[in-house]
């Protein structure tokens, strides 16, 4: 009698579960198929931004100072290790810890908002095209914060989405608080913060007559010793000053060689080395003035410049599988290398222009959707057009919404749903 019952309990388990495991174990198969076939563990590929994001960890945790370019959330979260006396060499596999993990939830978390519009067997496969999704894998191996992000972007997504299910004021504090630290991830989430608000303005009253306000009161008090500090350390109220590094360097040079007619090549340059020689403040009134100036004086080229920018993050590859490497000498591994540099190529093409037409048409039919999908299409625009103020990225910045593109697809899959 007993074992009928614990059979009938494992049974009850894992019907209730059984998508998530399967995907759980699709992934964690994909992965390490993956990491075989590319050595990942004798790869010595690493982008440029990763050493300034080990950097600011060792400056938060060892010399207690925040970094000019990364702010503190992502700087407190690589570095964490350091707190317990951990060598800096140890940030990049518990880099590697937290990103998997982000990349596991995620997947979760796309067939859990999946099944609330479509069947639970077009979420499963929703989620599992995902996990085929090569440059969110791969990036995964890297100490960079897109895997962080795509994590907590679709975290906010979810919370809203709770928001909506349940009429729960809390959860809507909980989506601005969250929104509030992924400032510090990545400052481009400001502007995340103001569409959240004008959705739910009229809501706002009612945070003060919740506790979880204190959340909202907790992570703004963080940003705004972020923004105090800087301007304490550096001259100016603000989040991070990579915003001018990032416009200075590669669309503001990128339309200045074009009206000069001399090759655009990034990080080598006289004004990436004039740049460079700047402290902090003066960076931000460099690329200020020359942002204004070039608006004025060489608008085409600026135009250009941020169309030719536009164009190859949407339709390059990821760096994170072209950048690997036949360490090994496997007879196999060429082959599986075309193969995964093609597939990351067109899995960006094509959920670049499904988020593109998905989006628009969504929000052509403004009075007809409901608020969760024309806050995902608004992100999703959002993230592909601010792409255009750098260059040569690859796939870094689309495949943050990568999710929210796939979210945006299963309207086509409906079950019976309503958003008052």
């Amino acid at each position: 009698m007993l074992r009928f019952v614990e059979i009938s309990v494992m049974k009850s388990i894992f019907a209730t579960y059984k998508y998530p495991s399967l995907l759980l174990l699709l992934a964690f198969s994909w992965l390490l198929l993956s990491v075989f076939i590319f050595q990942i563990e004798l790869q010595t590929f690493r982008f440029g931004d990763s050493k300034s994001y080990e950097l600011a960890a060792i400056d938060l945790y060892q010399k207690e100072i925040l970094n000019d370019h990364r702010p503190l959330v992502i700087s407190a979260i690589n570095g964490f290790p350091l707190l317990f006396g951990f060598s800096p060499t140890v940030i990049y596999t518990w880099s590697l810890i937290v990103n998997l993990a982000c990349w596991f939830v995620t997947v979760l978390l796309i067939f859990s908002m999946a099944k609330r519009y479509t069947s639970e067997r077009v979420a499963f496969l929703t989620a599992a095209f995902f996990i085929l999704c090569v440059g969110n894998m791969f990036i995964t191996f890297h100490l960079l914060s897109e895997s962080i992000f795509t994590f907590c972007l679709l975290l906010v997504l979810f919370l809203i989405q709770k928001h909506y299910d349940t009429t729960k004021i809390h959860f809507l504090i909980y989506t601005l608080s969250l929104l509030v630290l992924m400032i510090m991830i990545k400052p481009l989430s400001l502007l995340l913060v103001v569409i959240v608000i004008v959705f739910f303005y009229k809501k706002t009253n009612q945070f003060f007559k919740s506790k979880s306000v204190i959340v909202l009161f907790l992570c703004s008090f963080v940003l705004l010793f972020q923004m105090i500090t800087l301007k304490k350390e550096f001259g100016n109220f603000t989040v991070s000053y990579i915003d001018s590094f990032t416009y200075y360097n590669y669309l503001g040079t990128h339309a200045d060689c074009l009206q000069k007619k001399t090759e655009f090549i990034q990080g080598q340059n006289d004004r990436y080395v004039y740049f460079g020689k700047l402290v902090p403040k003066q960076q931000k009134e460099v690329a200020s003035a020359d942002f204004k100036h070039q608006l004025s004086n060489n608008t085409i080229n600026l135009i250009k410049a941020y169309a030719i920018n536009l164009y190859g993050n949407a339709t390059d590859g990821s760096p994170s599988v072209f950048g690997c490497e036949n360490k090994a000498n496997t007879t196999f591994f060429d082959g599986f290398h075309f193969l995964f540099k093609a597939m990351a190529k067109l899995q960006n093409i094509i959920l670049t222009i499904l988020g593109l037409l998905l989006s628009v048409g969504t929000l052509w039919q403004w009075k007809k959707q409901n608020v969760f999908f024309k806050i995902c299409a608004i992100v999703v625009l959002y993230v592909i057009f601010i792409s255009g103020i750098s260059s040569d990225q690859g796939d870094r910045f689309h495949l943050v919404v990568y999710p929210i593109i796939l979210l945006l697809l299963v309207q086509f899959y409906p079950k019976k749903f309503s958003y008052d």
